[in-house]
């Protein structure tokens, strides 16, 4: 088509949130851009999907405010162009760009040339329906699953048509919907450069925060300064493609690739290589619409490169919760930074997660919002309940701490794995890492991983192995699902899924990482143990509470929360012990149910009894009110779990003689009034 633009110099920008960014305007499109002291700056107009330069137009010589300069050019509809900077000869494609194209297939180095990478617009209309824009699920009723959209489907196990996409992640709504999780949480979807190679000039996003805080040039034209990569993703510490084993059907080899995403990236565009149609934007979009439709959020993981402006980091968010309606946020940086941007008043119905909100701080008169969208996600409980799963000495009392805990102005995220460390299934299968095959020599990754083998190291098949594996695997479920936090299960994990040993796989995109949609016995078996367990939580307010237990007595009553050992009421936190019953009461003393827990179906009492002894042990039961006894509903010790109502053959006495429950080594028995 025929260009005939016209240029308009801008004599005054809308400072307040502003960040340099191009965005399409009533009267044309607005660019703007940092551009250093003493070097001259050129907006670079491409006809949409070619490389070729067709039109440049210098900025004017003068700055709008500080260091950013703007013009509006209008005659060019959006939908037909894409654009880069020249900023002192170096060609810049804008970080702030709402659409990258030049990243079409995962893991392939791009193409020779400058102009190969190019910035554009998210401009197709997209119709939403009766879609909700924010779920706004308390953190109290969610079941939250991270997954990897690239490898959530990549597998052909997958059956799914659209495999490793967005599109993917549609077809697998139903699975989702019937495992019982509330949001899925994308590692990395946003557009960043998977391959590593510091040799190359590439033209990577990085320097954000000169960027917007209008001192200097960013990196965006040239690698980035090798103090700001990961040391795992250094070339030095990179091996040859010789040098790797089990590089996978994709043919890419550890070390050259950054699969997970994290790190610098173009965070306001959804990763094209992640979509199976030409319009990422719209797919992406499409998939928020369906899961949403399903009543699942979506949640996403972004990593800030250090020095990254906290403007900007909102403006980031408000695009993707806005035009994308993108649901919260797992959040990567200063601490400080992360504090600031969670107190915007613009983001108080969107999920913010971090390291750790100091709440008293932010909110010195209390919390201003009625919904509690601030919440902490740490390796603490993943660490303390692994020490406890595998029995090991002086681990009770943290776990314990844990499981109750549950601030009043921050919600906790609780994580038993993570893409960062061993799968489920390794986790019972390996006592140490086995990274040889990043080119590391095993050096990378968490030095401890509290993992146990069961008796031999890596598959086994001997039977009392895999039964004990399965049994540890339920417990370790269990020991998330039951803890008063938000739930955060991995993807894969309830399918039996291996890595290997690899606990960082940060460097592989091959059937190591991608998950294997297995459909052996022992695989249905945990998903539905999963589901169950999932639907348990959910019908069992008690389990998952708004409010911080206390411990306290209600009216001389039962206390919301109390310990057991031997002797009821009393438990012994001792360095050697490693049983413990845990009951959840939400009676009134005249026998009514907690207003806040009307809704709960089943049981207004709860007790969790908890045993990582080698040996079976009894823990007692408090007496219940009359009419009232102790069913057994879940049992980890069994082959199938269990739902059946409790008796002498589930280990408790008659409801006049309860005393105690035994509980088999190394199983955890739940039990409902």
């Amino acid at each position: 088509m025929k260009w005939d633009p016209c240029i308009t110099s801008v004599n005054n920008l809308k400072i307040a949130g502003f960040i340099p960014h191009a965005d399409i305007m009533a009267d044309g499109i607005l660019f703007s851009v940092v551009v250093p002291e003493g070097e001259q700056a050129s907006l670079l107009l491409y006809e949409k999907g070619s490389d070729q330069v067709k039109m440049e137009v210098p900025f004017p010589d003068s700055p709008v405010t500080g260091r950013v300069f703007a013009m509006m050019v209008s005659g060019i509809p959006a939908e037909c162009m894409e654009y880069n900077y020249r900023i002192g000869g170096r060609i810049v494609t804008d970080p702030s760009a709402q659409t990258v194209s030049g990243r079409e297939k995962f893991g392939e180095p791009r193409g020779k040339g400058e102009h190969c990478v190019r910035g554009g617009f998210a401009c197709q209309q997209f119709d939403w329906g009766d879609e909700d824009k924010h779920l706004r699920i308390p953190f109290s009723e969610s079941v939250f699953y991270e997954l990897h959209v690239r490898g959530f489907t990549k597998s052909p196990s997958s059956k799914v048509r659209n495999r490793g996409t967005f599109a993917g992640i549609i077809e697998k709504i139903p699975y989702l919907k019937g495992l019982g999780i509330t949001a899925v949480m994308l590692m990395p979807c946003y557009e960043f450069d998977e391959v590593i190679d510091r040799d190359r000039d590439a033209y990577r996003p990085e320097g954000l925060g000169r960027l917007i805080a209008g001192s200097s040039l960013p990196e965006s034209a040239v690698m980035m300064p090798e103090g700001e990569l990961r040391p795992e993703m250094r070339a030095e510490n990179s091996p040859q493609d010789s040098d790797v084993k089990g590089a996978g059907k994709s043919g890419k080899t550890a070390g050259h690739l950054n699969y997970w995403g994290f790190g610098p990236g173009w965070f306001f565009a959804p990763k094209r290589s992640y979509s199976a149609s030409a319009d990422p934007s719209v797919e992406f979009r499409t998939m928020v619409r369906e899961l949403h439709r399903a009543g699942i959020e979506v949640l996403m993981e972004i990593n800030w490169p250090e020095g990254t402006d906290p403007a900007y980091m909102q403006a980031c968010l408000l695009w993707w919760t806005e035009f994308y309606h993108v649901d919260g946020f797992l959040m990567m940086s200063s601490q400080d930074d992360m504090n600031a941007v969670a107190k915007s008043p613009a983001l108080s119905d969107v999920k913010l997660i971090s390291d750790y909100f100091d709440t008293a701080r932010m909110y010195p008169k209390g919390r201003p919002y009625r919904f509690r969208n601030l919440a902490e996600y740490n390796v603490g409980f993943r660490y303390d309940a692994r020490k406890f799963l595998k029995g090991d000495s002086d681990s009770l009392k943290d776990f314990v701490s844990r499981c109750r805990y549950n601030p009043k102005d921050a919600g906790v995220i609780n994580a038993i794995t993570g893409h960062d460390g061993f799968t489920l299934l390794d986790l019972v299968s390996y006592n140490d890492k086995h990274n040889e095959e990043n080119g590391e020599n095993n050096r990378d990754g968490a030095a401890y991983e509290y993992s146990w083998n069961c008796g031999v190291e890596g598959p086994s098949r001997k039977k009392e192995i895999s039964r004990l594996r399965m049994k540890q695997m339920k417990n370790a479920l269990a020991l998330m699902m039951l803890s008063q936090g938000t739930p955060m299960l991995t993807a894969g994990d309830e399918m039996l899924n291996t890595q290997m040993g690899n606990s960082n796989p940060y460097c592989f995109d091959s059937e190591l990482t991608w998950i294997r949609w297995s459909d052996t016995k022992d695989a249905q078996e945990l998903s539905e143990y999963l589901r169950m367990l999932i639907a348990f939580r959910a019908s069992h307010p008690l389990l998952h509470q708004k409010a911080e237990l206390t411990g306290a007595s209600l009216g001389g009553f039962f206390p919301d929360f109390s310990c057991h050992g031997s002797n009821a009421w009393f438990a012994s936190f001792d360095q050697q012990e490693r049983s413990v019953g845990m009951m959840y009461c939400a009676q009134e003393p005249d026998g009514d149910v907690l207003k806040e827990l009307k809704d709960s179906k089943e049981g207004s009492y709860v007790y969790v009894a908890y045993n990582f002894h080698w040996q079976e042990r009894e823990l007692a039961l408090p007496y219940l009110p009359s009419g009232r006894e102790w069913h057994v509903m879940i049992d980890t010790s069994v082959d199938r779990f269990s739902r059946q109502p409790g008796g002498k053959d589930c280990g408790c006495g008659s409801s006049e003689e309860v005393k105690c429950v035994r509980v088999p080594a190394r199983t955890i028995r739940v039990l409902v009034g």
